[in-house]
């Protein structure tokens, strides 16, 4: 009513409003959209139009949102806007790129868009461009888990194992459900490295580093699981001391990989391809639970089998048609440990 009695008052709270921040500002009633529709009529600053494509997509509407925010031009130094468009654009099956780039030439010191573009280049395969900007946004942002982990992850994709455990080793990740990425990388940079050192005839260093997989270190944001599968290290372990001429030891990780065929559901993990090989060894074999469905647990069941029955062209076609199971770098170690000669 008091807009009524002073006509004056909405268009001096709508200038008061364009010249607040947006930052933080995430509008999402359905009853604020009519009132910014009305605002827009009335004031044709840029962020109120921003607003109501937040309001439009927060209600479900992303094709209204990303109309609006395709209106935008760059010449707004607001980094979230781009952030929120090139994350829409992908929602709607867009690219985005040019808009998370953007948003960092703004702020380049936005661990937010960092992390976007870092996530972006990682889904599409750009490593060279990954490895550059990862370690771009470590320099510029050092202490940031979130940051340090994309670093971490690159310095494992151009095989630099040993700098990955150097960082993650120092890195501070808070925990949270579902914290599992940052023991990921160490159990896999550990790895990773143990075979090459065990390669290079260095058993002893192989062994520090295989020993340092079996760790749950608290700084990486997740607790020790009350069964943990060590089998990969295990029978590394066993390689490296059998190379070492330490029997006991040998027998010892041997069996720990052996007990496991009581505790875990074989049939179902490409790890179990490291208990075939033990029992192959010792020319024993493996009962593979059959499967005659389909999915992922089918598709590991048929690899296994073929494994189990010395079939490469098999296991060639089944990696072949299914990268998603075999394009990383766990398969990558768990073939490189079978094949030790």
């Amino acid at each position: 009513m008091k807009y009524v009695k002073d006509p004056e008052k909405p268009a001096q709270y709508l200038d008061r409003l364009a010249d607040l921040s947006p930052n933080l500002v995430f509008p999402y009633r359905p009853e604020t959209l009519k009132v910014l529709e009305w605002a827009i009529e009335k004031n044709s600053n840029w962020q109120l139009r921003y607003f109501l494509a937040l309001n439009h997509w927060a209600l479900g509407h992303q094709k209204e949102a990303l109309k609006i925010l395709n209106q935008f031009a760059e010449k707004i130094h607001f980094a979230p806007l781009y952030l929120a468009r090139a994350d829409l654009k992908e929602k709607m099956e867009e690219d985005g790129l040019a808009d998370l780039e953007h948003a960092l030439l703004i702020d380049k010191n936005n661990w937010r868009a960092w992390d976007e573009l870092l996530n972006y280049y990682e889904r599409h395969q750009m490593q060279s461009k990954l490895t550059i900007a990862a370690e771009e946004a470590y320099e510029r942002l050092p202490g940031n888990y979130v940051i340090e982990v994309h670093y971490a992850r690159s310095l494992i994709g151009n095989g630099l194992y040993l700098a990955a455990v150097d960082l993650l080793e120092g890195m501070h990740i808070l925990p949270y459900e579902g914290a599992s990425l940052g023991r990921k990388l160490w159990e896999e940079a550990n790895l990773a490295s143990g075979i090459d050192f065990i390669k290079k005839g260095e058993y002893k260093k192989s062994i520090d580093l295989l020993m340092n997989a079996q760790k749950w270190s608290e700084n990486l944001g997740v607790g020790k699981p009350y069964d943990p599968d060590d089998r990969i290290s295990d029978f590394l372990l066993a390689y490296a001391y059998q190379k070492l001429h330490k029997m006991d030891l040998v027998k010892s990780h041997q069996q720990s990989v052996l007990d496991s065929e009581n505790s875990n559901d074989l049939g179902g993990n490409l790890t179990d391809l490291i208990n075939i090989k033990l029992e192959k060894s010792n020319g024993r074999s493996i009962a593979i639970p059959h499967s005659n469905g389909l999915g992922q647990r089918s598709t590991i069941t048929h690899y296994l089998e073929a494994y189990q029955n010395d079939d490469q062209g098999q296991m060639r076609t089944i990696e072949t048609q299914n990268p998603e199971l075999f394009s990383n770098l766990t398969f990558e170690i768990i073939k490189a440990a079978i094949e030790l000669p």
